[in-house]
């Protein structure tokens, strides 16, 4: 069986990384069954196999061919069988489908257009379309994950540029140096007791911390800090505090 193993996903990242985030991933497949209904000529459900080869079916005929020919033709068919049909839901999943024939070498892509380059070695078309099925869920699962840390990381920077703003907005105040509350990054926080004797020694370049404590502690890096500060809108006089 064809897996979405790390070829597969390196090979994804590295010709469709940038287009997928632009363009998003549909995940509703409810949707997607509602709007691609049954097709009298097919006799058949349209899930994911059934969707894939429709798309390969398709893409064999033309040869040569463009992603916007491609969908609006399918489009087209559909369109002649549901009238309530979601285009942008189909257009969405025709871009995954030809993204897993892209990783599969069954496709290349020259600027705008793909060719067509055949079903994999020793692999007969109904096979390839059941693989194919399966290799467009995980590759799914694949965009999902990227999409999930990357919404995690634009989070984290528009914590920074708050965090950013704010140190600005201290060096800047009218306040004595001492009252000042300026987070440089990056930062550690060391929680422990109130009458824990600690010892702490930083390098003349200030890249590495000894820190003895004689009682137990905990350690909490800056992303949780800046989060739990901008999240609650802490007021200036409890940063101390934290």
């Amino acid at each position: 069986m064809i897996r979405a193993d790390k070829r597969m996903e390196q090979s994804f990242e590295d010709k469709f990384h940038a287009e997928i985030i632009a363009e998003g991933v549909a995940s509703d497949d409810e949707k997607l069954e509602k709007s691609i209904s049954a097709d009298e000529k097919r006799k058949r459900s349209t899930g994911l196999r059934d969707f894939a080869s429709m798309v390969c079916e398709k893409v064999q005929k033309l040869g040569r061919t463009t992603y916007n020919k491609v969908s609006d033709e399918i489009i087209e068919e559909i369109a002649k069988t549901n009238q309530s049909y979601d285009e942008k839901n189909i257009r969405r999943r025709i871009y995954d489908v030809l993204n897993v024939f892209m990783a599969l070498d069954m496709i290349q892509k020259d600027n705008k257009n793909i060719l067509w380059q055949g079903f994999p070695a020793k692999m007969s078309p109904q096979k390839f379309t059941d693989e194919a099925a399966e290799l467009l869920k995980e590759t799914k699962v694949i965009v999902k994950r990227k999409r999930e840390k990357l919404d995690q990381i634009l989070g984290q920077v528009q914590q920074f540029k708050k965090l950013a703003r704010r140190n600005t907005e201290q060096t800047n105040s009218s306040l004595p140096t001492h009252n000042q509350t300026i987070l440089p990054l990056p930062f550690l926080l060391c929680v422990t007791s109130a009458n824990t004797q600690i010892s702490c020694k930083i390098t003349q370049d200030k890249r590495k911390a000894h820190i003895d404590l004689t009682k137990p502690f905990e350690l909490h890096d800056q992303t949780g800090i800046i989060q739990r500060l901008f999240d609650e809108s802490i007021p200036t006089t409890k940063i101390k505090e934290l």
